[in-house]
């Protein structure tokens, strides 16, 4: 419940973002007709211009939300792979004697190493830290290997190497623009037609402001949306989210709620 909430707020958030533009847009051009300084003449090309715009501004969203998809099943399968190496671990447990003490250990580790991505994706720690925690393993599965059986531990070096890839996944997103270019001539050229229309009489003023308005808000949401969707792991130091659409994060939180807490 209080995930929805956060995220209710954070859509809203978005639109409101928007809200200073449209004001801005909507008292320049009550000054403009006031000063009887709409001097361009209204011309079919213009409805062109905006279609054109708006179709640039579909593709990108398309791009962006093919990315974003993926971006929101790499925390739930890389809580999926630590949750089952930490099943090994269990099982070894549960079955004492000797194995009882590296396999709390490993449950340990793997505790600590969610703690680190999710300390990585607030802020706190680097990619690297993370990494080594992944890496850390080795050295837990060496300790159980003695008490189980030799394709258990193959099954979990194969979740190992799945955490990791997705680790570095949720990095390369992380760090990489897809859409900077054509982000850029969107905005541009959404810029340049709303300027254009501030000079272009349409009707009435209050036509005027609720077709260049209702413009300027479609135009500014799609373009605020997109910058969002292109990293959709932007999160504050406090585990808000930083921007509006970012992947949540919960899978690995209930996890480390299944784990010992002690840090190894």
């Amino acid at each position: 419940m209080q995930r929805l909430r956060r995220t209710m707020r954070s859509r809203w958030r978005l639109a409101i973002s928007v809200l200073p533009a449209v004001a801005l847009v909507a008292v320049a051009k009550t000054i403009v007709t006031e000063i009887g300084a709409e001097s361009i003449e209204l011309n079919p090309l213009y409805t062109g211009l905006v279609a054109g715009n708006i179709f640039l501004l579909g593709f990108l969203l398309a791009g962006t939300l093919s990315d974003y998809k993926e971006s929101e099943k790499l925390p739930v399968e890389l809580a999926a792979s630590l949750d089952s190496i930490s099943d090994e671990m269990r099982i070894v447990e549960a079955a004492g004697g000797e194995g009882t003490g590296p396999a709390r250990a490993g449950l340990a580790h793997v505790a600590a190493t969610v703690r680190t991505v999710l300390d990585w994706l607030y802020g706190k720690q680097s990619f690297d830290d993370a990494l080594a925690r992944i890496e850390g393993l080795n050295a837990h599965y060496r300790a159980i290997e003695p008490h189980t059986q030799a394709t258990y531990v193959n099954r979990i070096k194969v979740e190992q190497s799945a955490a990791r890839r997705m680790l570095l996944r949720i990095h390369n997103i992380h760090e990489t623009s897809f859409i900077a270019a054509g982000f850029m001539v969107a905005a541009l050229t959404s810029g340049l037609l709303i300027s254009v229309l501030l000079f272009i009489d349409v009707g009435a003023l209050a036509t005027d402001l609720i077709l260049l308005c209702t413009l300027t808000f479609l135009l500014g949401y799609v373009l605020l949306l997109i910058r969002d969707l292109d990293d959709p792991f932007e999160y504050s130091a406090e585990g808000e989210d930083v921007g509006s659409v970012e992947a949540s994060l919960d899978p690995l939180v209930r996890l480390i709620g299944r784990l010992p807490q002690a840090v190894d």
